[in-house]
């Protein structure tokens, strides 16, 4: 791949990075209006010609990591294990 070819890739790449940041946050605001729309009719589902919407709250237990290592060193350490993941970043320089 020559130089060019690379560029513009990576150009792509970040172009590409940036649109779906912008979307997600589209998304998000139209989760919320929908979200707040179904609160408000008291609807958790919501049917139209296309797609069926359904909102609903759940709990969800979550354990405090932090506070288990802080609290007990040695069993934490006992449980943790190391994973290797791979991951590309552009950003433009300044």
């Amino acid at each position: 791949m020559n130089k060019r070819t690379l560029q513009a890739k990576i150009n792509k790449y970040a172009k590409l990075s940036n649109q779906i940041a912008d979307l997600t946050k589209q998304k998000d605001a139209l989760t919320a209006e929908l979200k707040e729309y179904m609160i408000t009719e008291s609807l958790d589902t919501l049917t139209t010609k296309q797609y069926k919407i359904k909102y609903s709250s759940y709990e969800r237990i979550n354990f405090n990591s932090k506070i288990f290592k802080e609290e007990h060193p040695r069993m934490y350490d006992r449980y943790i294990y190391t994973t290797y993941t791979d991951r590309l970043t552009a950003n433009l320089n300044k």
